[in-house]
């Protein structure tokens, strides 16, 4: 929708591209005020253990998020 002109985002420099996926270009601006901080959580139901990729991502989110468990 960004690409097309029909929306706007905020994505931290770590995933922005100046190109959508169906090649369009996306243009970058920079905001006058700061962004606030952006939360991750991951959640899942207490009777239902964690299966080997969500044990993975969990434990990589925690590594670099630094908290958690």
């Amino acid at each position: 929708m960004v690409a097309a002109g029909m929306g706007v985002t905020i994505l931290s420099d770590m995933v922005y591209r100046p190109w959508s996926l169906e090649g369009q270009r996306i243009e970058q601006r920079v905001t006058v005020e700061p962004v606030p901080s952006m939360d991750v959580g991951l959640t899942w139901a207490r009777h239902r253990p964690l299966v080997g990729p969500a044990q993975v991502f969990r434990a990589f989110l925690s590594l670099i998020l630094g908290s958690g468990g």
